[in-house]
């Protein structure tokens, strides 16, 4: 898309830098049909989805995590680990919390709780849903 520097000037301006860099990376050849209503729908879309991206890595950022990397999906499911995939399932949705329930995990050592609670802690970040995780030695 063809966007004059004064234009973009006042797009920096306003603090609407993703929106302009989705419209500068629109592909002419790809949407030289579309309607401009369209176009602004997928521009729209992408810088959405960017400011999305970048609100949760600051969040997990600001959490401070000892394993940022932590993936709910990633989690290993061994026998051995003895975690249970659906009850893992559920609680990556967060529902706990909109229940205003917590979430205590507790187990051998080694056996990934903290890895577990800093995933539940970053998919909580994607849900926009402020968690804290504490420590609690043991007794």
């Amino acid at each position: 898309m063809n966007i004059g520097q004064e234009t973009r000037r006042k797009m920096r301006d306003m603090g609407a830098d993703g929106l302009l860099e989705a419209l500068l990376a629109q592909d002419d050849s790809v949407c030289m049909g579309m309607p401009f209503e369209q176009k602004m729908q997928m521009a729209v879309g992408k810088a959405h989805a960017g400011y999305v991206a970048d609100k949760i890595y600051n969040l997990v950022k600001r959490a401070n995590l000892r394993y940022p990397q932590a993936d709910v999906r990633r989690i290993d499911y061994a026998k051995e680990r003895g975690l249970d995939r659906v009850l893992s399932g559920e609680l990556a949705t967060c529902g706990f919390s909109l229940r205003g329930q917590d979430v205590v995990l507790f187990g051998p050592a080694g056996t990934g709780k903290t890895y577990l609670a800093c995933a539940l802690a970053k998919e909580a970040c994607a849900w926009k849903d402020a968690h804290e995780l504490h420590q609690v030695p043991r007794p």
